[in-house]
C-alpha cells in the first residue's frame, strides 16, 4: 500500500476515535441532565461519525476506493461542523468538551478527505 493511502487510513481510525469521543461526551452530558437539545445533536453526531468512519476505514484499505472515502470524508466533516455549529449557538450550557470534540472530528473527517483525494489524484496520474 502506497504511503499516502496509509496515510488516509491512519487518519480514518482517529476520525472512528474521536467519532466514539464524542458519542462519549454526548452521553455525559445526557446523563448529568444538559436539558437543550445539544446533547442529543452531539450523541447523533457522533453515532454518524463513528459509522462513516468504520466505512472509511474498511474502504481504505483498497485505494482505489479513495473517491468514496472522499465523499464519505466530506460527509463526516460537513455533520461534525453543523452540529458544532449548532450546538454552540443553541445554549450558553453547552460544554466546551463538547464543542472540541465536535470541532476536532470535524477537522479529522476534513484531513480523510484531503488525504483521499491526493490518493485520486495519484491515481487519475498513473
Amino acid at each position: 500500500m502506497p504511503k499516502d493511502a496509509k496515510t488516509v487510513k491512519v487518519f480514518t481510525l482517529i476520525a472512528l476515535l474521536l467519532g466514539l469521543v464524542t458519542a462519549i461526551a454526548g452521553i455525559v452530558q445526557l446523563v448529568q441532565g444538559v436539558e437543550e437539545p445539544a446533547p442529543l445533536l452531539t450523541l447523533c453526531a457522533g453515532i454518524v461519525t463513528l459509522v462513516l468512519a468504520a466505512r472509511e476505514s474498511m474502504l481504505a484499505n483498497v485505494p482505489n476506493n479513495a473517491s468514496k472515502v472522499f465523499k464519505l470524508g466530506i460527509l463526516a466533516a460537513l455533520i461534525n461542523g453543523a452540529v458544532c455549529g449548532a450546538s454552540y449557538a443553541v445554549g450558553a450550557q453547552t460544554s466546551v468538551l463538547v464543542v472540541v470534540c465536535l470541532a476536532a472530528s470535524a477537522f479529522a473527517s476534513l484531513l480523510v478527505a484531503v488525504f483521499a483525494r491526493a490518493v485520486v489524484k495519484r491515481l487519475e496520474r498513473a
